[in-house]
C-alpha cells in the first residue's frame, strides 16, 4: 500500500505513530485495499446480509437483503466486506456483474476465497468497506521530501 503523499504534519505524525504502535509484524489495522475506491459502481441499494451457511474457500458469496429484481445491484471491482469472529474484517472483490433476483438475493463471485465458513445473517458492508491487516515485515518506510511532503510505503498482508 501506498499512502497518497501527506502535507499536513500533524495527519502524517498519526499514520507514524500508528505504524509504530503495530509493534512490526504483531499487530493489525484496518484499511481499505484501494485508497482511490470511492464506493460501489453497482446500484447497491438494500441492506445486504449473508445468506444461509457460506463453506471456507468458496470463491461465491450468497447474500440476501438487497432490493429486488436490481440489474447491476455489484459491478465487477466493487469491494464488499463482512465482520468475521472478533475484530477481523474480511475484504472481498466482487469478479463479475451481479444482479438481484426477486426475493433481493445476490449470488456474488468473489477475490479472495472465503477464509472461513460465514454464518447466515452477518452484515455486508459496502460503504466505506475494510479489511483486516498486519506488516510483512518489521521494517516501516516513510519519507519527508523538500516540499514538506510525508509518504508512506507499507507492505502488508491480510491477517489471518
Amino acid at each position: 500500500m501506498t499512502v497518497p503523499p501527506i502535507n499536513d504534519r500533524d495527519v502524517a505524525e498519526q499514520w507514524q505513530t500508528v505504524l509504530l504502535s503495530l509493534r512490526g509484524m504483531f499487530g493489525t489495522f484496518e484499511s481499505p485495499a484501494d485508497f482511490s475506491y470511492t464506493g460501489p459502481r453497482g446500484a447497491a441499494t438494500g441492506t445486504p446480509l449473508v445468506n444461509g451457511t457460506n463453506t471456507a474457500q468458496a470463491v461465491v458469496l450468497n447474500t440476501k437483503g438487497w432490493t429486488a429484481n436490481v440489474t447491476g445491484i455489484m459491478k465487477a471491482g466493487d469491494y464488499l466486506q463482512v465482520q468475521v469472529s472478533g475484530s477481523f474484517k474480511r475484504l472481498y472483490k466482487v469478479m463479475k456483474d451481479v444482479n438481484s433476483d426477486a426475493s433481493g438475493h445476490a449470488t456474488l463471485d468473489i477475490w479472495p476465497r472465503l477464509r472461513e465458513t460465514l454464518s447466515d445473517g452477518l452484515s455486508v458492508v459496502i460503504s466505506n468497506p475494510m479489511g483486516t491487516f498486519q506488516l510483512t515485515s518489521n521494517q516501516r518506510d516513510f519519507d519527508i521530501d523538500e516540499a514538506g511532503f510525508f509518504s508512506f510505503d507499507i507492505q502488508a498482508v491480510e491477517a489471518i
